[in-house]
């Protein structure tokens, strides 16, 4: 903050949006490779999509014991 002290707010801000620019430009540049590949990115969130159910499907079941529900077969 002592770098700032006495500084315009022009200055301020334009310091600010340098460092912005610089922290998130590798974020940038990743989700733009990840985009590129979209059949991998794809294939990722389907397999976390199956995953997911399993767990949800198994949840749901121990739920539904211990509230006493019974599945018709």
């Amino acid at each position: 903050l002592e770098t700032f002290s006495g500084k315009k707010n022009v200055e301020v801000k334009r310091a600010l949006t340098d460092i912005l620019v610089e922290k998130l430009a590798p974020i940038g540049r990743a989700m733009t490779e990840h985009l590129s590949r979209e059949g991998e990115l794809l294939s990722v969130l389907q397999l976390g999509g199956r995953k997911a159910a399993e767990v949800a499907t198994k949840t749901l079941r121990e739920m539904k014991d211990r509230m006493g529900f019974t599945q018709v077969a």
